[in-house]
């Protein structure tokens, strides 16, 4: 709060308007940007997740996913489904609750063009109740881990 009082006293006193731009590096990149821009570069994703029901058996991965709780929902089998034309966003990252009673819950692939990274030994099946976290390395790899179900050999 004081920053913000001694920011505000500074900008009255100096006669700036919050229209100017002003150099700013970000992930070793500099660039111009106003105050408001600045914030928006700077904001950090909400510490609470929103959650989203997913009700249907399959599910498409999108950048709209990120930073939040998907808790799949439905009874039969479920299929979540990566894929390179969804353009993901490396960083990017989220929760996957398989909330059903009586279902798993697949994480695939469905063309091939996304790799799926997981812990040795486990397939990239959710077990009845189970949670895990995908994070986004680039629009064709993904890591997930958390609760999977083990390799069937």
């Amino acid at each position: 709060m004081a920053d913000a009082i001694a920011i505000s006293a500074l900008t009255s006193v100096s006669g700036l308007d919050g229209t100017e731009y002003f150099p700013v590096v970000k992930d070793s990149v500099t660039q111009k940007a106003t105050p408001a821009q600045i914030v928006e570069l700077f904001t950090v994703p909400a510490l609470y997740k929103t959650i989203t029901a997913a009700a249907a058996t399959t599910r498409t991965a999108s950048n709209d996913d990120a930073w939040k709780y998907i808790r799949f929902t439905a009874t039969l089998a479920k299929t979540y489904d990566f894929l390179e034309t969804a353009s993901l966003t490396a960083g990017y990252e989220w929760e996957v609750k398989n909330a059903s009673t009586n279902s798993t819950l697949t994480i695939a692939s469905s063309d091939s063009s996304v790799t799926i990274n997981r812990p040795d030994g486990k397939a990239a099946i959710v077990p009845i109740g189970g949670h895990i976290w995908v994070k986004v390395i680039s629009t064709t790899q993904i890591d997930i881990y958390g609760d999977l179900q083990d390799s069937v050999a």
